[in-house]
């Protein structure tokens, strides 16, 4: 199908060199007791809320990285539609702060009727992982707010790792995290990881608007000939 399912796809690079932070969390399992050892943990409720927050340290780790100088791989994602008509995804790849242009991706909307960020989004990151011959990323960073982020959460989760991902909102400036939907001001930031940051989504908006465009100007063409 269009999303098939993902069978033993290869780890992500973040974790070739070292242990992965969530998985003693996930080890522990039901029944484990709370830090405190105050009781057992009868619901998945608890273990999925500190999986999200471990996550979100995973991604803070890549932040540290990055402004280090350290050259992740850095994939991002956008959504171009107007009201739902030649909706396109871009991937754009930056490796640090350089950007990686041959391994920029682009997709037509297929499984997705109207202006549906969010389930498009899902379906790009979905045909994303069905590619394991791409190198997988360090971090993600998804066009959006909380929504957006976590349907991306939804397909990452499919491939049996972690990558860390957060969602970069336009208007308001704010990184979110999976962690309780936890916002930072991008402003807060160091000033070259946010600048960083701000490249790599206006070069994924850039890539996605190029694309819608082509579509547009095709099918205008189409219409004028018939």
């Amino acid at each position: 199908g269009l999303c098939p399912t993902h069978k033993n796809p290869p780890q992500s690079p973040f974790y070739k060199g070292g242990s992965n932070v969530g998985s003693p969390l996930l080890k522990r399992g039901v029944g484990a007791k709370s830090p405190e050892g105050a009781s057992p943990l009868f619901g998945g409720d608890f273990i999925k809320q500190r999986v999200s927050y471990f996550n979100s340290l995973n991604a803070l780790k890549q932040f540290l990285r990055l402004y280090a100088g350290e050259p992740i791989r850095i994939e991002a994602y956008d959504i171009s539609n107007i009201h739902g008509v030649w909706a396109t995804g871009s991937m754009i790849v930056f490796y640090g702060d350089k950007a990686q242009k041959s391994d920029y991706r682009r997709f037509k909307i297929k499984t997705v009727a109207g202006a549906n960020d969010v389930a498009m989004i899902k379906e790009v990151l979905c045909r994303r992982f069905g590619h394991p011959e791409w190198p997988y990323p360090d971090l993600i960073l998804i066009d959006g707010g909380k929504a957006q982020l976590a349907a991306g959460n939804l397909e990452i989760k499919k491939l049996g790792n972690f990558i860390p991902a957060v969602a970069l909102a336009k208007r308001e400036e704010k990184i979110y995290t999976e962690y309780g939907g936890k916002s930072l001001k991008l402003s807060a930031l160091p000033s070259s990881l946010g600048l960083i940051f701000q490249a790599i989504r206006n070069e994924a908006h850039r890539f996605a608007i190029f694309y819608y465009r082509h579509l547009h100007e095709k099918t205008l063409k189409l219409k004028r000939k018939k």
